[in-house]
């Protein structure tokens, strides 16, 4: 029936790069493709101050609404028209002929009605009044909020009715809630019979099956007009248009004010999913600017709520990443000072980190070893890194610094001196396994060293020098077990 079915959000994509886009997690939303998209304005499809404002409206206010709910301008030639043949329907109801019978039968008869005058066939999405009032199409929301208005113009007191796939109206008569299908002519108190016209003195009847409403729930007839608008912008979402989508979902916010709190944030919760998927379909089209300037617009229009400051911190990560995985630091500073009051502190902290190391590892392109890792430890004594990803890259740096000076030792043949490298190194990263093998590497390569040199003393049976230079060597590295190897077979041969 497509009653007021609420807009949904589509997801981002993943950049597989330095950083990562964040997703966005709404429910999902098969976006279309849009070679081009218009930047669509903010504001309202319309305004009148003296229906928004009331808590209830009169018969007419309610034609008027569904009319300009319908993207009529009510005062247009269309409009008028429309309007017009809404009042030669409601002259009817409210005759005298028409009053004087009793509430049940108006009930009914106003059903009979709306049938003999305007509604011809029932399509599913068809929920404008100017199209049903135009051609007869209609479904149940168009038709319900005729039946309303009618009911409500001859006396009667007629509530809407909604589930989460359809509308339909009940009337009270003497404390009895009588349920109307406005779907059908012969919808009025389903599983009653109905007499049809007798042919050949045959009388036939209908019965329309009481259906188990599910989940029904009362709402206002405001409400039930605004579905209009939100049938609309759902459909449009679909479609990526939001040109027409935002308008409505602004107008019918704005018009239930009224309603309770829980209607007025569902209503602003459309507004703001429609926003968020604009922007995720300017984003997979990498317009990360176009889509920031969009959302602060958004928030000095319709001020903002958390759902769409969660939107904004979000865009504002992604952009961030977008443009630091492309080396644009200084654009990512610009949009970061611009947009980070409109986002979450969390967001703000983390995008003030991914920036500072990016800069930093700029820095550290130009620096020596040794000037990396003094700059890597001022750096920690002026920020405090809150992210696990920025802490590991900070330590994968300092690492690979690290190794940078004990290879440079190493080359040199330089082992032990490359080992202490490597345990000063280990005392400030005690968890790092690679600085370890790494140290134990040097060590091993050193003995292999001394090993190297005394083979030719040996082959010249040239002993004693051959254990001075292993006795020297275990000084340095006493633990290695290739000197205390060669140390060992070598004094069986000279003793």
């Amino acid at each position: 029936m497509n009653v007021g079915s609420s807009p949904t959000v589509g997801l981002k994509k993943l950049m597989k790069n330095i950083f990562f886009i964040i997703f966005f997690t709404f429910t999902q939303l098969f976006l279309s493709a849009t070679n081009s998209l218009a930047i669509p304005s903010i504001q309202p499809l319309f305004h009148f101050e003296e229906i928004f404002s009331k808590d209830e409206l009169s018969p007419q206010e309610i034609i008027t609404a569904a009319i300009e709910f319908s993207e009529v301008d009510s005062s247009s030639p269309e409009g008028t028209e429309i309007f017009n043949k809404y009042l030669a329907l409601e002259k009817i109801v409210t005759s005298q002929e028409f009053v004087n019978t009793t509430e049940k039968e108006r009930a009914s008869k106003i059903l009979t009605l709306m049938y003999e005058t305007t509604l011809s066939q029932y399509i599913e999405n068809q929920t404008k009044l100017t199209t049903m009032f135009q051609n007869g199409t209609y479904n149940c929301v168009s038709s319900s909020i005729l039946y309303m208005a009618l009911a409500k113009a001859c006396g009667l007191r007629v509530v809407p009715q909604k589930t989460p796939s359809h509308a339909f109206c009940s009337v009270y008569i003497n404390n009895e809630k009588i349920d109307v299908e406005t779907t059908n002519p012969y919808g009025f108190n389903p599983g009653t019979k109905h007499e049809l016209e007798s042919q050949h003195n045959q009388k036939k009847y209908a019965i329309i099956p009481k259906i188990k409403y599910q989940n029904r729930t009362e709402i206002s007839q405001k409400n039930l007009v605004s579905l209009i608008a939100a049938n609309l912008y759902g459909a449009y979402l679909k479609k990526n248009n939001f040109t027409k989508a935002i308008p409505l979902a602004l107008s019918r916010m704005n018009y239930l004010q009224t309603e309770s709190e829980q209607i007025k944030n569902d209503a602003r919760n459309d507004l703001d999913i429609i926003f968020t998927n604009y922007t995720i379909v300017l984003e997979n089209k990498n317009q990360y600017e176009t889509s920031l300037n969009f959302l602060q617009n958004c928030i000095n229009t319709v001020g903002t709520t958390q759902k769409l400051t969660d939107t904004y911190s979000l865009s504002l990560y992604n952009a961030i990443v977008y443009e630091l995985n492309n080396k644009n630091i200084t654009i990512s500073k610009n949009l970061f000072n611009t947009h980070k009051d409109n986002i979450f502190s969390e967001y703000q902290i983390k995008i003030n980190e991914m920036i500072y190391i990016e800069e930093l590892q700029k820095e550290l392109e130009n620096t020596t070893a040794t000037q990396a890792l003094e700059l890597l430890d001022n750096t920690e004594n002026q920020i405090i890194f809150t992210q696990k990803q920025n802490i590991n890259r900070i330590n994968s740096l300092k690492e690979f610094f690290w190794i940078e000076l004990i290879n440079q030792e190493s080359e040199k043949q330089n082992y032990i001196q490359a080992a202490k490298i490597a345990e000063n190194a280990i005392s400030k990263m005690p968890n790092n396994q690679n600085l370890k093998r790494i140290k134990n590497q040097c060590l091993k390569n050193h003995g292999i060293t001394i090993h190297n040199k005394i083979v030719p003393l040996v082959n010249s049976k040239n002993y004693s020098q051959a254990i001075k230079i292993l006795e020297e060597g275990l000084k340095e590295n006493p633990n290695s077990i290739e000197i205390k190897n060669d140390l060992n077979r070598l004094k069986k041969f000279a003793y």
